[in-house]
């Protein structure tokens, strides 16, 4: 963990950001980090289960530890009463590491010591690493914990690798103060909300090996040439709420809505109960979505005259309407049942392009890159819209629940 802190709030020019390495997967702030930790702790039964995965341990370790030393009567000695900011890092591709930052009195070495003595009652050691001094700490014979002052910054972590990447950070300039996409979706944050939170998605799919193959997939098809999302985080009984923007590159997926009209989600009531995650958008001109989407897909080199089949994206124009959404069905057996909902225009003249489709499905790919696991797919009409299913078994499951009208 690090904590990262502002004294003198008159250099405007020095934010947390000029400390936060590049390398992070994401970046968290807290208005009341004890508040917040008891919250996720105790009613979010995401978190619960994240904590039983393997590479989540560490990270929920060091936050409970981050937790037990800020609400210290003693560590009101050296800590502003400022937000609380954890960077989150890969450590070795198979763990979540942490580094805090927060606002400090403007403590020196030699305070530093004498407090963290105060705190833990424990012996201290010091070492030197590129210029900085580094406190360590031995909790127990596997628990420890450093701590160094970078500018006007205190930092604190039990990874010794990420508290001197923090310190390198310092002398080659590589913070996250220097990534314009990062400092784009910062501006969107909101300015008083109990926790804001900017993750970099390419980075989360690509560095992480306990993402296995399928997941990675599902987060590149998401995420494509997405650089980073700013989300406001409001945490309730057993629901997490994010709401805010996302900073994309010209050539990203995303950027072939540029001139769609969004519309209501109006396909939220086909849904069924057992919907464990979706992504719904709009399409209202498919034609200026379908030259937008041809130009994108030669960015990531697929031909689209591989998909585009006898034409095939003609053909669409003339039944879709202006609704798609994807959705994941949850089940027992983990199975991967995925459901596709496309709204009609013409449901007769779609019925007719399936029957002459016949076995090829390559055609699906043409309505996004969320539909590249439909390699199989079983097809339904149903009150207006197109009902797509990557397995017969998902098909069942998802018109069991429909006709029960459990939606």
């Amino acid at each position: 963990m690090i904590y990262h802190f502002f004294k003198d709030k008159k250099k405007k020019n020095e934010t947390v950001y000029n400390h936060i390495p590049a390398s992070s997967l994401a970046v968290v702030s807290f208005k009341d980090f004890h508040q917040t930790n008891l919250d996720v702790v105790s009613t979010n039964i995401m978190m619960q289960e994240l904590s039983a995965i393997s590479a989540f341990q560490d990270f929920f370790t060091q936050q409970a530890l981050l937790d037990s030393l800020l609400k210290r009567k003693e560590a009101a000695n050296f800590f502003q009463n400022e937000k609380l900011y954890l960077s989150i890092h890969a450590v070795g591709g198979k763990k979540i590491g942490v580094i805090g930052y927060k606002l400090v009195n403007g403590l020196n070495t030699d305070d530093l010591k004498a407090n963290l003595k105060l705190i833990f009652n424990k012996n201290i050691a010091e070492r030197e690493f590129e210029g900085n001094v580094i406190v360590d700490i031995l909790l127990s014979t596997k628990e420890k914990i450093s701590f160094t002052i970078i500018g006007d910054y205190l930092a604190a972590s039990s990874q010794p690798e990420l508290i001197e990447e923090a310190i390198r950070t310092q002398t080659n300039s590589n913070s996250l103060a220097n990534d314009k996409a990062f400092l784009k979706a910062l501006e969107t944050a909101g300015k008083n909300e109990e926790i804001t939170l900017l993750c970099n998605y390419q980075k989360l799919g690509s560095t992480l090996s306990f993402f296995n193959a399928e997941q990675k997939l599902k987060l590149n098809a998401l995420n494509a040439n997405t650089l980073w999302c700013e989300a406001d985080v409001t945490l309730k009984p057993d629901r997490i709420f994010m709401n805010g923007f996302t900073y994309i590159t010209d050539s990203a997926y995303f950027s072939c809505f540029a001139n769609q009209k969004a519309g209501e989600n109006s396909l939220v009531q086909l849904m069924p109960e057992i919907t464990s995650r979706y992504i719904h958008f709009s399409i209202s001109d498919f034609e200026s979505y379908s030259n937008s989407y041809k130009s994108y897909l030669s960015t990531i080199g697929i031909k689209y005259s591989n998909i585009n089949q006898n034409d095939a994206a003609a053909q669409i124009t003339d039944w879709i309407g202006n609704e798609v959404v994807v959705l994941s069905l949850e089940n027992e057996t983990n199975a991967n049942n995925e459901i596709g909902i496309i709204q009609l225009s013409d449901a007769e003249k779609c019925n007719d392009f399936i029957t002459k489709q016949g076995e090829n499905c390559k055609w699906l790919q043409l309505i996004g890159p969320f539909f590249n696991n439909f390699q199989k797919a079983s097809f339904a009409i149903k009150n207006e819209h197109l009902i797509i299913a990557n397995s017969t078994i998902a098909m069942d499951e998802y018109l069991q629940y429909t006709q029960s009208q459990k939606t």
